[in-house]
């Protein structure tokens, strides 16, 4: 069944109101878990679908310390326009290397739902933790799931096991001084019969401006909203920057497309760097893989 553009934005529309969103979780330096407090959104607002780390918080401290939110830094010469152009060639290299990964498919007709996959393909270890808030109904506190993954190691999760839940697989390494994760976020929804996705580099470290010729001298200040005043203007600069990413579902369809934080590339503009830059949620049908490789 295809979806056409305008039938995806109705669902979007629609699932709004019913996706619940994953909790931030970080680990202080005296080992206790904590929540970073979400903030109450402006009236009219729109919420995000996938995940709870489309919105932004307070930084708070991570599994390995205090997390610097520092001043941009100087030396971003990266435009808008430039990233978005650099953005479409690189994804047009992933198709031409991936083929079989990124052809369209056909649905498996045996009830497959579809899993999420983190590859670790860095030379060093990457501490993760997939998390989302309560279900309906429980009084518990959010469900997590940490480990190490290694070099070389994989790890998935299957979408059917939170149904109608905004999910983040959160990411980090210890080797560098940026201790602060990324996130890959998704909710499937049984109803619709689809999944949405996105990367979130939202308090993954330090902001700055895309093109700071044009802002020279300009403070970044965010308010009870984060950086929503600025998006499309700013970026976050991650722990993987050097070594990129890709974002990729095994069926390319309409919105259903792959995702890639290049390597040296300093902002990444295929994801969330502000909570309100509603372009970064995509979605595909029913019964797809969505694997994100680290270091690659």
């Amino acid at each position: 069944m295809r979806f056409s553009v305008a039938a995806s934005v109705a669902l979007i529309v629609a699932v709004m109101s019913i996706l619940v969103s994953a909790l931030p979780t970080y680990i202080n330096n005296a080992g206790i878990k904590t929540i970073a407090k979400r903030p109450s959104p402006k009236s009219g607002a729109i919420p995000p679908i996938a995940c709870y780390g489309a919105a932004e918080y307070t930084p708070v401290a991570n599994k390995q310390g205090e997390a610097e939110w520092a001043a941009p830094e100087e030396g971003a010469e990266t435009t808008a326009t430039e990233a978005f152009k650099a953005k479409a060639e690189a994804l047009k290299e992933i198709v031409n290397a991936n083929p079989s990964a990124l052809a369209e498919i056909q649905d498996r007709g045996d009830g497959y739902i579809g899993q999420s996959i983190v590859y670790n393909n860095c030379p060093f270890a990457v501490h993760n933790n997939i998390v989302h808030a309560p279900r309906p109904g429980v009084d518990a506190p959010p469900e997590e799931m940490y480990s190490i993954l290694h070099p070389g190691a994989e790890l998935s999760h299957p979408f059917a096991h939170d149904p109608r839940m905004g999910i983040s697989w959160k990411l980090w390494r210890t080797d560098v001084e940026n201790t602060a994760p990324v996130q890959f976020e998704w909710t499937w929804d049984n109803t619709f019969q689809r999944t949405w996705y996105d990367l979130s580099m939202i308090n993954a470290g330090d902001a700055g401006w895309l093109n700071e010729d044009a802002h020279e001298g300009e403070a970044i200040v965010s308010d009870e909203d984060g950086l929503g005043a600025y998006v499309g203007k700013v970026g976050i600069r991650h722990a993987f920057k050097d070594e990129g990413m890709t974002l990729v579902p095994d069926r390319t369809e309409g919105n259903c497309v792959p995702l890639q934080c290049a390597p040296g590339e300093e902002y990444c503009t295929a994801s969330y760097n502000a909570h309100n830059d509603w372009g970064q949620q995509h979605d595909c049908r029913e019964g797809v893989d969505l694997k994100l490789t680290l270091c690659g």
